[in-house]
């Protein structure tokens, strides 16, 4: 048994010391590291910025609501903002360039579509294998109503502090 051993040691060994002094090994796929300083510095920094912003709208909103025009502002904004990003859907497939501008177009939409960019994002995942056109008539029906949704609460929190003044369901 031991003159085996002492035979095939030097058959397992030849082949390690023909390779050179280090072993290179670089993975196929890396990973992003979501636990470093240069993700979650901006992701803090986000999510102050949306604190904030939600804190100025809530601020905003208690101090001018007698005179913002609520059921005006909950049909029609939504609709607004539905026409705005097909409008942009449209320019994305009709007449695609790199161009700075729309860029920039693009950008300011995201920003101002937080609210149905976040509702998208949970309802994509169920969407994944719907024909197209279902999947354009339910995102529009979640743009829609996630931006009433949004206003309602804002409307809801303008008048929680004067509760003989709440708004009506309809």
């Amino acid at each position: 048994m031991r003159t085996r051993l002492f035979v095939a040691t030097p058959f397992t060994a030849l082949p390690l010391l023909a390779q050179n002094e280090s072993v290179g090994w670089e993975p196929i796929h890396r990973t992003p590291n979501y636990l470093s300083w240069q993700f979650l510095v901006p992701c803090l920094i986000f999510a102050l910025a949306c604190y904030g912003l939600w804190r100025f709208i809530g601020w905003a909103v208690e101090k001018y609501r007698d005179s913002i025009p609520w059921g005006f502002l909950r049909r029609w904004w939504p609709a607004i903002m539905l026409s705005w990003g097909w409008v942009l859907v449209a320019g994305m497939y009709l007449c695609y360039t790199e161009d700075l501008a729309f860029n920039i177009l693009v950008g300011v939409f995201f920003v101002f579509h937080l609210p149905t960019v976040l509702a998208g994002i949970f309802a994509g995942n169920f969407l994944n294998r719907v024909p197209i056109w279902q999947q354009c008539c339910i995102g529009s029906t979640i743009a829609w109503t996630s931006w009433y949704a949004l206003i309602r609460l804002l409307e809801w929190r303008a008048w929680s502090r004067d509760p003989s003044r709440l708004p009506t369901l309809y």
